[in-house]
């Protein structure tokens, strides 16, 4: 956003003042001011950072097992794509050989999908925050 409006106010400044020292003054003044923004935005951004670190630390040092969500949403994640892709169809083949057809039900994968992205981070949020540069 400021590379869009850098280019605009300078020549706003060149137009309101003529004088050339007080037009580099206020030019420096509004690469101060981002200057001032961006380490704002940098220490926010280390902050959050820190702050997930210490929760992650905090967690996986608990003893406790209903702390450890994480593993628990992965096992099922991996349980769900082994019984769709694996188990499922290897069953059902053995069933049908065996003069015994069965019809078990597939899991919805929709929210599976979801929820293993956003747990693997590979989800494409990051990004577009990154590039709009709301993050």
């Amino acid at each position: 956003m400021w590379e869009l409006l850098f280019p605009t106010l300078t020549k706003i400044i060149d137009r309101v003042l003529p004088d050339p020292a007080a037009a580099l003054a206020a030019k420096t003044h509004l690469v101060d001011m981002e200057a001032q923004g961006q380490l704002a935005d940098l220490k926010s951004q280390t902050d959050q950072v820190l702050a997930q670190l210490a929760v992650d630390k905090a967690e996986a040092e608990s003893t406790d097992r209903l702390q450890h969500w994480r593993g628990a949403l992965g096992w099922v994640c991996a349980f769900a794509y082994f019984w769709n892709f694996v188990a499922l169809p290897m069953v059902t083949f053995a069933a049908t050989a065996a003069g015994h057809p069965l019809t078990l039900p597939i899991m919805d994968g929709t929210p599976l999908y979801t929820l293993t992205t956003c747990m693997l981070g590979i989800g494409t949020m990051h990004t577009f925050q990154t590039i709009l540069g709301t993050k």
